[in-house]
Order: structure tokens, then C-alpha cells, then sequence
């Protein structure tokens, strides 16, 4: 409707941080009624709303239509005050704080799908680098998109074991002898030679480190061998 009205839309998805811990302290009917308390406060706090909904898990959808070059600063005041008073949930007092990623038509697109997309995007962006709020900018989506392309190409790697392994020796302090080598991991990526840095923080992230570092060990006995 708002881009057959050719007006601006603006489109917001807040996180609620700490749900999964309520979830599971509390049990899921105690984290059902904190995201409509919290819906019901964003819905009170942002007066321009025109439609608020729940997406998967602990996440919530706020739509502006006729939204200003301000309403940045508004969804920012908006996080600042509308949490300062804890919510009641099961006779306990509850303080929560909520995370938010913006885009906005027709900058970010018009279609709904790439709007959420792009929101989304900002989102998962402000959770990284701690910020409360993010606007979406190219930049987020290109870095997000060579993020997939490369956890994508690492799979591959750990699949068909396209590693290699390159020895440094060790000196004895004393003598200055050799006294052992360290084994190190090189991953020769074709399309981009990628940090050991980049390497195994991601490793650890997708669950693959335990898999690379039993091939380490065993590639390591086959040469010392």
C-alpha cells in the first residue's frame, strides 16, 4: 500500500536480548507474555506504527508509513526510555533491553521481502558491534553476502579436507638447536587467501573445529611418520 501511495516506509525489527535465558528459566508462556508486553510498548512509544508483528523466535516487526529522515532518532529515544521501567512476568520483575535494525523505502527498496531482508541485516550488525540501533547501508548486505560465500567455500573445505599444514621449527633457548616444529593451518583458498585469524574463529562458530583439528593430528602423524 505505502508503495502504491508512493510514500516512504520504514521498517524496523527489534531483538529482545536475554529471551532464550527467560525462556528457559521461566518456561515459554513466561516468554509469550513478555513479547506482548514488549509489542504493546513499542507499539505505546511509537505513536506513527502502523503495524507491529512477531517474526520467528524473539524478534518484532514495526511498520511507519509516511516515516521522516528522523525517524532514526526517533526509534533511538524510543530504545532509550521505553525500557526503563522493568516488566512483571510471573510476580518477578523483569528489566529487558532491545536491539533494533532499520531500513527505509525506497533507499533500502520497496519490496516488503527486501526491506525485512535489509532490517534484518542491520540488525544482526548492531548485535555484533553493540549498538542498540543500526540503519541499513550497502555495505552491511555485500559484507554479509561475502560472509555466506566464504562460511559456504569453508564447508567445502572441511568436506574434501582442502587444507594444508606448514611446519615452523622450534629453537631450543639454550643451544639454539632445533628441538621440534609447530604445525600450522593453511587453508589455500582459491578464490582469496583467508587469515589463520578468520580461519578458526569461524571453525569454532560453525561447529567444525573438533573435525579440522582430528585431520590436523593425524595429518601431522602421517608426515612425522
Amino acid at each position: 500500500e505505502a508503495k502504491d501511495n508512493g510514500q516512504a516506509l520504514a521498517l524496523t525489527v527489534f531483538d529482545i536480548s536475554g529471551f532464550g535465558l527467560i525462556n528457559d528459566s521461566l518456561r515459554h508462556h513466561a516468554g509469550d507474555l513478555l513479547l506482548q508486553l514488549v509489542a504493546e510498548r513499542l507499539k505505546n512509544a511509537i505513536r506513527d506504527s502502523n503495524a507491529l508483528c512477531r517474526l520467528a523466535g524473539d524478534r518484532v516487526a514495526v511498520t511507519m508509513t509516511e516515516a521522516s529522515p528522523q525517524v532514526g532518532m526517533l526509534l533511538q529515544e524510543t530504545l532509550a526510555y521505553a525500557f526503563e521501567e522493568p516488566f512483571q512476568i510471573q510476580g518477578q520483575e523483569l528489566r529487558v533491553a532491545t536491539v533494533a535494525g532499520l531500513a527505509q523505502s525506497p533507499e533500502d527498496g520497496v519490496a516488503a521481502e527486501a526491506l525485512l531482508q535489509h532490517a534484518q541485516t542491520a540488525l544482526d550488525h548492531a548485535k555484533k558491534s553493540g549498538e542498540r540501533y543500526l540503519r541499513h547501508d550497502p555495505n552491511m548486505s555485500a559484507r554479509a553476502s561475502e560472509r555466506l560465500s566464504l562460511t559456504n567455500r569453508l564447508r567445502t573445505a572441511v568436506a574434501d579436507r582442502r587444507f594444508e599444514l606448514h611446519y615452523q621449527p622450534k629453537l631450543a633457548v639454550q643451544t639454539g638447536d632445533v628441538d621440534g616444529v609447530e604445525a600450522l593451518l593453511r587453508w589455500p583458498d582459491r578464490a582469496n587467501p583467508v587469515s589463520p585469524g578468520v580461519i578458526v574463529p569461524m571453525l569454532e562458530s560453525l561447529g567444525l573445529i573438533d573435525d579440522v583439528g582430528g585431520w590436523v593430528i593425524l595429518h601431522a602423524l602421517g608426515d612425522t611418520g
